[in-house]
């Protein structure tokens, strides 16, 4: 899959990267997050080559895991020279999803103190 146009950067420093919203060819909106350390210029090229195997290993496996417990891979290029994924773009922070959580009914019944 193509990513058709950049639109805007979602988070400029994401772990081993950085993370835009792009729009792809298929006319659908994702998030890609592209390998791009902020210590690029200050790391040695071996641990520069560490972690970017690492970012790539990664991807494999989250594109394993069920979309029930994580955000699914769309796509994924790992064999650039700076590899990236899309995934979608999410609506809510991890903040908001644990507060929202916790307002749910199941939840306050099983932390309910007798």
């Amino acid at each position: 899959m193509k990513v058709a146009k950049e639109i805007k950067i979602i988070h400029d420093r994401s772990g081993f990267g950085i993370i835009h919203e792009v729009l792809a060819e298929d006319g659908n909106r994702y998030a890609r997050k592209t390998f791009r350390p902020a210590e690029r210029n200050i790391i040695s090229d071996e641990d520069l080559t560490m972690y970017r195997r690492r970012f790539s290993r990664e991807v494999r496996v989250q594109e394993r895991l069920s979309p029930d417990y994580c955000i699914p891979i769309i796509y994924s290029k790992l064999d650039e020279e700076e590899p990236w994924f899309l995934m979608p773009i999410a609506e809510k922070t991890y903040q908001q999803e644990i507060e929202d959580s916790k307002k749910k009914e199941d939840f306050q019944k099983a932390y309910q103190i007798f």
